[in-house]
């Protein structure tokens, strides 16, 4: 029985070295804590992209789209791929302004 509890304890200890994590860990819930932390990596990379604080208000975030818009249209030579970001970048700031919580 010692050598059985003994195994198990290497293999946890050998997991844990490996896979940076305790097995356990496997089996709780994590689907509700990594959307969160991709959440805010979205959120820090949309307000990189538009150039805001963490504090900008929705009609910063507006102006800021609206500037970077105008410079980067498909009509005044820049990519549709391009606008598309700034755009998907400004939604997901103003879905988390303080303002819409």
């Amino acid at each position: 029985m010692i050598k059985l509890a003994l195994l198990l304890a290497i293999v946890m200890i050998g997991w844990r070295v490996a896979l940076g994590e305790w097995p356990w860990t496997y089996l709780q819930n994590s689907k509700s804590a990594k959307p969160k932390t991709v959440r805010a990596k979205q959120i820090e990379r949309a307000r990189v992209l538009l150039g805001v604080s963490q504090s900008a208000s929705p009609q910063e975030i507006r102006d800021a789209h609206r500037e970077m818009a105008t410079e980067l249209h498909p009509d005044k030579g820049g990519s549709t791929a391009r606008l598309a970001e700034i755009n998907a970048a400004r939604d997901i700031l103003l879905a988390d302004a303080p303002d819409n919580k």
